[in-house]
């Protein structure tokens, strides 16, 4: 199993809780419209983001069910972390920044970035000034 597809399932468990949580703390008619809000302008992001390969064919080479998954995670997460904030503001902040800095992105980041050698070059230079 891939870190991403880890991270992804992990985060999918969170998310789930903080949905789980806001049907506790708000009515489900709040929780259904900030969910669709999220989801649809999500979705609607993706799509003008989805490369097209040609101008009149555009919209049939872009993937729907890609667009729509991401749109429907990205809303029952607005939803989590929304509902964490009005609950626990001092905890909400501190767990998205963790899903943050734990994304697959910045660790392939922060990866490429030490095979890079730029840590090695970061820390000769922090020696070199610390010898003066």
């Amino acid at each position: 199993m891939s870190y991403a597809t880890l991270w992804a399932r992990c985060w999918c468990l969170v998310g789930s809780v903080g949905v789980g949580l806001a049907l506790l703390v708000w009515s489900p008619l709040n929780v259904l419209s900030v969910f669709l809000t999220a989801a649809v302008c999500c979705s609607l992001l993706l799509l003008m983001l989805a490369p097209a390969d040609e101008p009149h064919t555009a919209m049939a080479t872009v993937a729907w069910a890609r667009i729509v998954t991401r749109g429907v995670v990205a809303g029952a997460g607005v939803v989590a972390v929304s509902a964490s904030m009005d609950t626990m503001p001092y905890l909400a902040l501190p767990l998205v920044a963790l899903a943050v800095l734990s994304s697959p992105w910045v660790v392939d980041r922060l990866e490429q970035w030490r095979r890079s050698g730029a840590l090695e070059g970061a820390r000769r230079r922090s020696a070199g000034h610390a010898r003066y």
